[in-house]
């Protein structure tokens, strides 16, 4: 590589055209095909009634058989969240109700049983204590326990929101029109773009120091 004639460039889904032999280039670009999230190894159970769209997670229950699993799950020791949905030219679920009323409203529930709670958030520190807990103590533990619980829903939520959206990217970074690194399934442009341009500094260190390899397998 002749590192006098080494330009960096930083585009988002743009070509950048030279007439310098080589050029490095990020490009941070939506995923087209992105894996949903429901597809992960998730705790909440995800619900919801819609015209025009699939559940999240699917089921064959009416509107008033999921809030009832919703509700059985919080009767046994679980925790639940409902889900509102914006649409208006693109589409937002969120745990919290939207202001606008016209374009938005109640589409299901997420919701997690205490054995689903359980496997993700171990119990810490009660088998080295040789003490019983008091009523007291069970109470605070399992209402902590709840509380992380129903963030890791909203987060859950939050990133399946990322994903109906569009909001999923990759980056590629190219030197002289070769990919040299590229990664895919990013949540969030702004994420996409850190990670790319962490890459794209690498790629461009190597490129300047004469240790980059660009040839193509």
């Amino acid at each position: 590589m002749h590192n006098e004639n080494l330009i960096a460039s930083v585009t988002t889904g743009r070509t950048v055209t030279t007439t310098v032999d080589e050029v490095v280039e990020l490009f941070v670009l939506p995923d087209e095909d992105p894996e949903s999230p429901r597809e992960w190894d998730n705790m909440g159970t995800f619900y919801t009634c819609e015209r025009r769209r699939y559940s999240p997670d699917k089921h064959g229950l009416s509107p008033e058989g999921v809030a009832a699993a919703a509700r059985d799950a919080v009767l046994h020791g679980g925790v639940m969240r409902p889900v509102y949905k914006y649409e208006h030219s693109g589409v937002v679920y969120s745990t919290k109700p939207f202001s606008c009323r016209f374009d938005s409203g109640l589409v299901g529930y997420i919701f997690a049983t205490i054995e689903n709670i359980l496997e993700v958030f171990e119990p810490e520190g009660l088998e080295d204590n040789d003490q019983p807990m008091t009523p007291e103590g069970i109470e605070s533990y399992l209402e902590g326990l709840k509380a992380k619980a129903l963030t890791a829903l909203d987060n859950e939520v939050e990133v399946y929101s990322q994903y109906a959206s569009g909001d999923v990217w990759g980056y590629d970074v190219r030197v002289s029109g070769v990919s040299v690194e590229s990664c895919w399934g990013i949540f969030g442009q702004d994420e996409a773009q850190t990670r790319g341009q962490e890459e794209f500094d690498r790629v461009v260190a190597a490129a300047k120091a004469n240790t980059l390899d660009t040839e193509e397998d």
